[in-house]
């Protein structure tokens, strides 16, 4: 199992974050009521173990709720991102933003994601899927390629390279087990 020593899990997932809202301009307020939303939906009442703010006022509720979600990423604080929000934190990220986050984490565990069929029955994995991301993989690979071979030199655009690779089989192995369920039935569950 080969793991990137550089960040903690909390630290990828803040780096995720702070894209994410960089390129979108989505607010901490909004990605942490989604957190909190898909925390509420899928764990049981009697399971909780995190305490969100109980505020009648929403927008009061909702700036307790960042603010001690921020906390859990920052370097700087004893608190930590509790296991129990993991789940919920990856899932409050886009479907293309949560596959390059998933890539990132199963990665530093030796393993390979692909979206689960069962998720993918409207075709989240398209022709279009198919194309961007091995295009964009092939571009990445380009600029390793500059010269006609793959050496330390190349460092720069590793990292890159890398990412789009893994989201390129992500959506191949996709579309494998979307034509295994809808063809043949297989069940992926």
């Amino acid at each position: 199992m080969q793991v990137n020593p550089r960040y903690a899990l909390t630290q990828v997932i803040a780096q995720h974050l702070m894209a994410y809202q960089h390129d979108t301009g989505v607010s901490m307020l909004a990605f942490v009521a989604d957190v909190r939303g898909h925390y509420e939906r899928t764990v049981a009442p009697s399971s909780r173990l995190i305490e969100w703010s109980t505020l009648p006022d929403i927008h009061r509720r909702m700036e307790r709720d960042a603010g001690k979600f921020q906390r859990w990423l920052d370097d700087d604080s004893d608190a930590r991102l509790p296991a129990d929000m993991t789940e919920s934190t990856i899932a409050a990220f886009p479907p293309d933003r949560r596959l390059m986050l998933q890539i990132e984490i199963a990665d530093r565990q030796g393993l390979r994601v692909a979206n689960n069929p069962k998720d993918a029955v409207s075709d989240i994995t398209t022709l279009g899927d198919l194309a961007r991301t091995h295009g964009q993989a092939i571009c990445a690979l380009a600029d390793i390629f500059e010269d006609g071979r793959v050496d330390v030199n190349d460092r720069r655009f590793a990292p890159g390279a890398l990412s789009a690779i893994r989201q390129s089989i992500a959506v191949l192995i996709s579309m494998e087990a979307i034509i295994e369920s809808k063809v043949f039935g297989v069940d992926h569950a």
